[in-house]
């Protein structure tokens, strides 16, 4: 249901930037990226190690320097706990970005995601479900590539449809390259 709502929520978006972009001339915007994300996972006192790939696409729509659109990335991580056995966490997130392109090679963004989710072979009971954010800061050292640092923050409050006790939190660095490309 959620998944649904923030699919149409992109949609709605993309298509309110195509009405923006015939009369303002913007371009459609076409995003991949691909990165390794290192941090941490925390439920209560617990604070294990995280890291592993993390990849997706944003799309939407560029104007004067001005970007919004949709973003959709993956991550394929592993926890690491101090005394224990390693488990793999898989991530989505879904979210709405918005950021600037400056003149000098240099661009901010940052994403809001209603829905994220991660599935942890480590704790049966179904799928973590919250939200969170990414901001990032992006250097463009040659056309068309941007080399990013970015941080990004989930809360997770509910295991499949009961809330959780213990809100289990991400909290990571990501170094980034991108793709951006205006169409």
């Amino acid at each position: 249901m959620k998944l649904k709502m923030a699919t149409a929520v992109i949609v709605g978006l993309t298509f309110a930037g195509s009405l923006f972009a015939t009369q303002a001339k913007a371009d459609l915007l076409v995003e991949p990226f691909a990165g390794y994300e290192f941090g941490n996972i925390k439920q209560g006192n617990s604070s294990d190690g995280l890291s592993g790939a993390n990849y997706g696409a944003r799309l939407g729509y560029e104007s004067l320097g001005f970007m919004i659109g949709g973003e959709y990335a993956l991550g394929a991580l592993r926890g690491s706990p101090s005394g224990g056995s390693n488990y793999n966490v898989s991530t989505t997130d879904v979210g709405i970005f918005a950021g600037y392109n400056f003149p000098v090679l240099l661009r901010v963004y940052g994403t809001y995601y209603p829905l994220s989710t991660a599935t942890d072979d480590n704790i049966p009971g179904g799928d973590l479900n919250g939200t969170g954010y990414r901001v990032g800061i992006g250097f463009t050292p040659l056309p068309f590539i941007t080399v990013a640092v970015e941080v990004v923050d989930r809360d997770y409050t509910k295991q499949g449809s009961s809330s959780l006790t213990h809100n289990v939190k991400t909290n990571s660095t990501l170094i980034t390259v991108t793709l951006p490309l205006t169409l």
